[in-house]
């Protein structure tokens, strides 16, 4: 039985070692196959760099870490440097519309932490 489970788990893990990038890409992927992407929805991090008007220049917080513009008429200018999510369309290799955009506020960062604590005896 426990070599069934194993072998039950082995066959599971490699199947989403393979099926990876079709289900839940990462921005690598999507970068580099962009066609399949082209007008599909993407969601990403990445930090804000600049706002030259009509788009926000992000840098991305997962490789390739490149710069990547992003449109829409959700954008102002009040986005101020900082950390973003980005739900959106592809339209060209670094250019996307945006649809939704969530600012990180730096207190989110910190609840990870404290949400943490509880566990730590157990691991201890």
């Amino acid at each position: 039985m426990a070599a069934f489970s194993a072998s039950m788990l082995l066959l599971l893990t490699a199947y989403s070692y393979i099926e990876h990038d079709e289900k839940d890409p990462d921005m690598a992927y999507i970068m580099k196959n962009f066609e399949k992407f082209e007008g599909k929805k993407v969601d990403f991090a990445g930090r804000f760099a600049s706002f030259n008007g009509s788009a926000a220049r992000l840098k991305l917080m997962e490789p390739p870490y490149c710069i990547v513009n992003v449109t829409g008429k959700i954008l102002n200018t009040s986005l101020h440097k900082g950390d973003v999510e980005v739900l959106g369309r592809m339209q060209e290799p670094h250019k996307i519309e945006a649809e939704k955009i969530h600012v990180i506020k730096r207190f989110e960062y910190s609840l990870i932490f404290f949400r943490s604590l509880p566990a730590i005896p157990f691991v201890a």
